[in-house]
């Protein structure tokens, strides 16, 4: 299940048609950049914890394409909260429903090296803007939202941590968190 949850949305964020990328070429037809800002260099590491060891240990990821000041987002479960009753089958347990929900809460974590920076700040709140619109692309495409009998049902809740500095790293961080009622089919 959870394979399925972190590759599900990193891959539509990936998407050529509605990922993060084409959000920043369709905010500039929309003309969402302010006056005199320009549109931001893609994104060239969209990563989650099952692909990549160091998001999986809540790290930013090392082998990012561009290097340490090129942005990069990782995708992991932050929290999950299972729902759905089991019951006794033979003396061993099994689900007593046909399908099993999960209330899954998910981070969408966002780096970029060099802080110091205006231009890698002011692009980092153009890629958050990104981010949501892909976001509410995924959130409309059914077909996106499933994978191995693994269905993103309903968003619960979105909240978004501004951007902050971590001096010990030396980088940029916001993140999207995302709370997901997930359900497994076929449990």
């Amino acid at each position: 299940m959870f394979n399925e949850v972190n590759r599900s949305l990193t891959d539509y964020l990936n998407d050529a048609t509605d990922g993060v990328n084409a959000q920043l070429t369709v905010m500039t037809s929309e003309g969402l950049y302010d006056a005199g800002d320009s549109q931001p260099a893609d994104i060239e590491t969209i990563v989650d914890e099952s692909r990549n060891r160091e998001v999986a240990r809540r790290f930013p990821p090392v082998e990012t394409a561009g290097g340490k000041d090129k942005p990069t987002l990782s995708i992991f479960i932050d929290d999950v909260v299972t729902m759905g009753a089991s019951g006794p089958s033979g003396g061993s347990p099994e689900v007593a429903q046909s399908y099993r929900d999960s209330t899954v809460t998910i981070q969408i974590r966002y780096y970029c090296g060099n802080p110091y920076s205006e231009q890698n700040v002011r692009n980092a709140y153009y890629y958050s803007r990104a981010v949501l619109k892909s976001i509410k692309a995924f959130d409309r495409n059914q077909t996106a939202r499933t994978r191995n009998q693994i269905s993103y049902r309903q968003l619960q809740n979105l909240a978004f941590q501004p951007l902050f500095f971590i001096p010990e790293d030396d980088i940029l961080v916001w993140y999207y968190q995302l709370t997901y009622i997930i359900r497994d089919q076929r449990p």
